[in-house]
C-alpha cells in the first residue's frame, strides 16, 4: 500500500466547466511536491480536493490507503 496521498480517475467541475476530468497521481510521503500551471488551471481546486475542503464528482482520493471521508480533521 502506498503511503501519501493517492488520486485516482478524478473529476471535478464548476458548473458546466470541467476542471478535472480522469486524473490519477500518487505523492509519497516524505518528499516535495510543486503544483505548476497558468492562472485558472486548477491549482487551488486540487489542493481543495487533497486537503478535504472539495469533493470529487468521480474518482477516489486516499491518505496513506485511507479514504479521506474516513479521517478526521487531525489526521489531515
Amino acid at each position: 500500500m502506498p503511503m501519501g496521498y493517492t488520486l485516482t480517475d478524478i473529476c471535478f467541475s464548476y458548473e458546466n466547466r470541467a476542471i478535472f476530468s480522469g486524473i490519477s497521481l500518487e505523492m509519497e510521503n516524505g518528499c516535495f511536491h510543486g503544483v505548476l500551471g497558468p492562472n485558472g488551471s486548477g491549482k487551488t481546486t486540487l489542493l481543495d480536493l487533497i486537503t478535504g475542503h472539495l469533493k470529487p464528482q468521480n474518482g477516489n482520493i486516499l491518505l496513506d490507503g485511507r479514504p479521506l471521508d474516513d479521517l478526521n480533521v487531525g489526521e489531515l
